[in-house]
């Protein structure tokens, strides 16, 4: 028998890697899917364990981890806030340079972006740029009404 080292979640074909296209159908985990198939790969379950996931997979179940399932993946791949370092010193000075300088728009943005991957990032990403966020507004609401006004 072949070493199984992932099992996709939507044909119960063998992947190479959990995170890599599946030879079967195509797919490829993104979002919530990467946390479903760390679940069912080797860094989680035993190659016993794998070979019973991929026969109930191609008989049609549908496999739908718990919420704490999914809480022990995103802890594993550096998804939650606790595994979630957060920015670097030089990351945090990009955000807070860049958002004063010329807009903080980037920063709001990273934000949004690492939100479902670096959360406790994301939240800094978001605080250091509401400084910036907050002064751009008041120079632009300033600028308005001097020119209504004048």
């Amino acid at each position: 028998m072949e070493q199984v080292s992932g099992v996709c979640v939507r044909c119960g074909r063998v992947r190479e890697d959990y995170l890599s296209v599946c030879p079967g159908c195509g797919e490829r985990p993104e979002g919530e899917a990467r946390q479903v198939a760390w679940l069912l790969s080797a860094h989680h379950l035993e190659a016993s364990e794998l070979e019973e996931v991929s026969r109930r997979v191609r008989g049609g179940e549908v496999i739908r981890p718990s919420r704490r399932m999914l809480k022990v993946a995103q802890r594993a791949l550096g998804q939650s806030w606790m595994s979630d370092g957060g920015l670097t010193l030089p990351e945090k000075m990009m955000v807070l340079v860049f958002g004063f300088l010329c807009t903080p728009l980037p920063g709001l943005l990273w934000g949004f972006w690492w939100r479902g991957r670096r959360p406790r990032s994301a939240a800094q990403s978001v605080l250091l740029s509401l400084p910036a966020a907050l002064c751009f507004t008041a120079w632009v609401l300033q600028r308005a009404v001097v020119q209504v006004g004048g």
